[in-house]
């Protein structure tokens, strides 16, 4: 089986945020007090979780990535993570889904984070470099 790459996140990316263009993770350290997670009860609740999803992974898997996190992180490092799930993805795409979890954490709608990463001063990122 051949590694998620850039192109089939990026196309994942763009469809969940058309679908919740304003959905803002109501776990992200912005808006609530909460930890942020990428599975609960089951369901994909982060954008990443959702895309991962998408992709093919179960939820049951992409909910093992909250166990990764370290005491004190909002959520995982997943352009460094060594876990399977993150295995499943080349590097430029984990740096990717980095970058996404990271403007999603801080708050930013959906749309906004799809916005973000795909914008053409990102042409430095290894995700974009990836195209």
């Amino acid at each position: 089986m051949s590694k998620i790459d850039v192109p089939e996140v990026l196309d994942v990316l763009r469809q969940v945020a058309a679908e919740r263009p304003d959905h803002v993770d109501e776990r992200s350290t912005v808006c609530g007090a909460v930890v942020p997670r990428y599975v609960v009860h089951g369901e994909p609740q982060c954008l990443v979780a959702v895309v991962l999803v998408r992709l093919g992974i179960s939820p049951r898997a992409v909910a093992q990535l909250d166990r990764q996190r370290r005491p004190g992180e909002a959520s995982i490092r997943f352009a460094y993570s060594d876990h399977p799930v993150a295995r499943k993805c080349t590097r430029p795409a984990r740096a990717l889904l980095d970058r996404v979890q990271a403007l999603q954490d801080g708050g930013w709608s959906w749309g906004q984070t799809v916005q973000q990463v795909t914008y053409p001063g990102y042409r430095n990122h290894a995700w974009l470099e990836a195209l």
